[in-house]
């Protein structure tokens, strides 16, 4: 018989999305991306899953304590989980605007925030060097046209999207 330990069995539970203990839960959240990447084997699809669903699960239990009256401290859980108020936060967890179910944690609010900022740095350096009566090569023009469109279409997209109420934790 294959010997596993109680951090494997957590692993393999959040693979399946099968119900985690709180203890779970906390292993599974203080774990770095090297002990499943290296210890578990996990590719990196795989390990966002794992963190995700170990996430929704600490929602999940959160939100049961709180339905119960009881919070972490009461039931003597406070120990070790300190970091699990944080990560619980709404701030932290981010919308899920994808078409997903489950968030991943790859900050792609981040990254887009680095394009963007860029994106707008150049725009007005290039409105502020262009001058009204300018010929500009065809190509620049249509690249400019192009971002143009594609950024609005993100826009107009995530507007409607957070105006429908989006939550951190659907």
């Amino acid at each position: 018989m294959i010997e596993c330990d109680e951090n494997d069995l957590a692993v393999v539970k959040a693979l399946s999305k099968s119900a985690l203990t709180l203890e779970e839960i906390e292993s599974l959240l203080d774990a770095d991306n090297k002990y499943f990447m290296v210890d578990q084997g996990l590719d990196h699809v795989q390990t966002s899953a794992v963190k995700s669903w170990a996430k929704s699960e600490a929602l999940r239990c959160k939100a049961q304590l709180q339905q119960q009256g009881q919070s972490l401290e009461e039931m003597g859980l406070d120990e070790g989980l300190e970091g699990l108020g944080k990560i619980l936060t709404e701030e932290d967890l981010g919308r899920l605007l994808d078409y997903g179910e489950v968030k991943s944690d790859s900050d792609e609010g981040h990254m887009a925030k680095q394009d963007l900022y860029k994106m707008s740095e150049y725009s007005a350096k290039l409105h502020d060097m262009l001058d009204d009566n300018d010929d500009l090569p065809e190509w620049c023009l249509k690249y400019i046209y192009l971002s143009s469109a594609a950024l609005s279409k993100v826009y107009h997209h995530l507007e409607y999207k957070i105006s429908q109420g989006v939550s951190s934790n659907n």
